[in-house]
């Protein structure tokens, strides 16, 4: 999975991630989010209409745990 979220796209650079403990990806328009076999939800990417889920518009680089998607 690429990192490095800039404002004119994508670049990518390794992220290591533990794919034992994953049970689904989902795959947006310049997103992407991992649920875990524990049903804790992380996402990366753009994020303008709040499609992460982590309660903010905010577009990132770093995986962050989308709570809003857990309920």
């Amino acid at each position: 999975m690429g990192a490095g979220y800039t404002l004119g796209g994508i670049y990518p650079t390794p992220q290591k991630l533990n794919l034992a403990n994953i049970k689904s990806v989902e795959i947006g328009d310049g997103y992407a989010l991992f649920i875990g076999k524990n049903g804790e939800v992380y996402g990366i990417g753009r994020n303008e209409y709040g499609q992460l889920g982590d309660g903010t518009n905010t577009s990132t680089s770093d995986f962050v745990r989308c709570t809003e998607l857990e309920k």
